[in-house]
Protein backbone atom coordinates (compact mmCIF):
# COMPACT_ATOMS: atom_id res chain seq x y z
CA UNK A 1 0.00 0.00 0.00
CA UNK A 2 2.97 2.12 1.22
CA UNK A 3 4.61 1.71 -2.09
CA UNK A 4 1.63 2.27 -4.10
CA UNK A 5 1.23 5.47 -2.45
CA UNK A 6 4.56 6.52 -2.89
CA UNK A 7 4.62 5.95 -6.96
CA UNK A 8 1.83 7.75 -7.10
CA UNK A 9 3.04 10.64 -5.59
CA UNK A 10 6.18 10.28 -7.87
CA UNK A 11 4.54 10.00 -10.62
CA UNK A 12 2.30 13.12 -10.02
CA UNK A 13 5.38 15.25 -8.93
CA UNK A 14 6.57 14.19 -12.27
CA UNK A 15 4.19 14.87 -14.23
CA UNK A 16 3.50 18.11 -12.83
CA UNK A 17 7.10 18.99 -13.25
CA UNK A 18 6.92 17.80 -17.05
CA UNK A 19 3.58 20.10 -17.46
CA UNK A 20 5.15 23.07 -15.94
CA UNK A 21 8.24 22.55 -18.04
CA UNK A 22 6.50 21.76 -21.54
CA UNK A 23 4.47 25.33 -21.26
CA UNK A 24 7.59 27.39 -21.68
CA UNK A 25 7.37 29.44 -24.47
CA UNK A 26 8.43 32.60 -25.12
CA UNK A 27 6.85 35.06 -27.90
CA UNK A 28 7.21 38.44 -26.58
CA UNK A 29 9.73 40.32 -24.45
CA UNK A 30 7.03 41.57 -22.18
CA UNK A 31 6.55 37.42 -21.00
CA UNK A 32 10.44 37.29 -20.53
CA UNK A 33 10.26 40.07 -18.16
CA UNK A 34 7.12 38.46 -16.35
CA UNK A 35 8.96 35.08 -16.28
CA UNK A 36 12.41 37.32 -14.62
CA UNK A 37 10.18 39.23 -12.07
CA UNK A 38 8.71 35.90 -10.71
CA UNK A 39 11.86 34.04 -10.36
CA UNK A 40 14.02 37.14 -8.97
CA UNK A 41 10.77 37.50 -6.60
CA UNK A 42 11.61 33.58 -5.14
CA UNK A 43 14.82 34.77 -4.28
CA UNK A 44 15.43 37.14 -1.76
CA UNK A 45 18.37 39.91 -1.72
CA UNK A 46 20.79 37.89 0.54
CA UNK A 47 20.58 34.91 -1.73
CA UNK A 48 21.19 36.76 -5.17
CA UNK A 49 24.23 38.53 -3.25
CA UNK A 50 25.70 35.06 -1.72
CA UNK A 51 25.23 33.17 -5.18
CA UNK A 52 27.08 36.27 -6.57
CA UNK A 53 29.78 35.90 -3.88
CA UNK A 54 29.94 32.26 -4.86
CA UNK A 55 30.04 32.92 -8.48
CA UNK A 56 32.51 35.45 -8.09
CA UNK A 57 34.94 33.30 -5.91
CA UNK A 58 34.55 29.67 -6.46
CA UNK A 59 33.67 29.71 -10.36
CA UNK A 60 36.62 32.07 -10.86
CA UNK A 61 38.80 29.91 -9.67
CA UNK A 62 38.78 27.81 -12.43
CA UNK A 63 37.92 29.92 -15.56
CA UNK A 64 37.25 33.49 -16.15
CA UNK A 65 33.50 35.07 -15.76
CA UNK A 66 31.20 33.68 -18.35
CA UNK A 67 28.14 36.08 -19.74
CA UNK A 68 25.73 34.31 -18.88
CA UNK A 69 23.28 35.80 -21.15
CA UNK A 70 24.90 33.30 -23.95
CA UNK A 71 23.17 30.25 -22.32
CA UNK A 72 19.78 29.38 -22.27
CA UNK A 73 18.25 28.16 -18.84
CA UNK A 74 18.61 24.39 -20.23
CA UNK A 75 22.26 24.94 -20.72
CA UNK A 76 22.64 26.23 -17.09
CA UNK A 77 20.56 23.53 -15.90
CA UNK A 78 23.09 21.32 -17.47
CA UNK A 79 26.46 23.13 -17.12
CA UNK A 80 26.04 24.12 -12.94
CA UNK A 81 25.74 20.70 -11.65
CA UNK A 82 28.73 19.39 -13.85
CA UNK A 83 30.98 22.50 -12.82
CA UNK A 84 30.00 21.98 -8.63
CA UNK A 85 31.00 18.31 -9.29
CA UNK A 86 34.15 19.36 -10.58
CA UNK A 87 34.56 21.65 -8.07
CA UNK A 88 33.59 19.44 -5.06
CA UNK A 89 35.51 16.94 -6.34
CA UNK A 90 38.22 16.37 -3.50
CA UNK A 91 35.82 18.49 -0.87
CA UNK A 92 32.38 19.84 -0.52
CA UNK A 93 33.25 23.17 -1.00
CA UNK A 94 29.47 24.36 -2.94
CA UNK A 95 26.77 22.29 -0.73
CA UNK A 96 23.36 21.56 -2.24
CA UNK A 97 21.55 24.58 -0.89
CA UNK A 98 24.48 27.09 -2.60
CA UNK A 99 24.61 25.04 -5.93
CA UNK A 100 20.60 25.90 -6.23
CA UNK A 101 20.77 29.57 -5.39
CA UNK A 102 23.93 29.67 -7.49
CA UNK A 103 21.90 28.05 -10.54
CA UNK A 104 19.34 30.26 -9.83
CA UNK A 105 20.79 33.61 -9.63
CA UNK A 106 22.43 32.93 -13.25
CA UNK A 107 19.45 32.02 -14.67
CA UNK A 108 17.76 35.57 -13.48
CA UNK A 109 21.09 36.76 -15.15
CA UNK A 110 20.97 34.98 -18.50
CA UNK A 111 17.32 36.71 -18.56
CA UNK A 112 18.89 40.61 -18.35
Amino acid sequence: MKRSIGAAILFSTLLGFTACKSKKVVTTETKVIEKQETTEATMSSADMAEAKSIYETKCTKCHAMKDVSNYTEEQLNSIVPKMVGMVNKNEVLINDGQKAKLLQYLVIKSRE
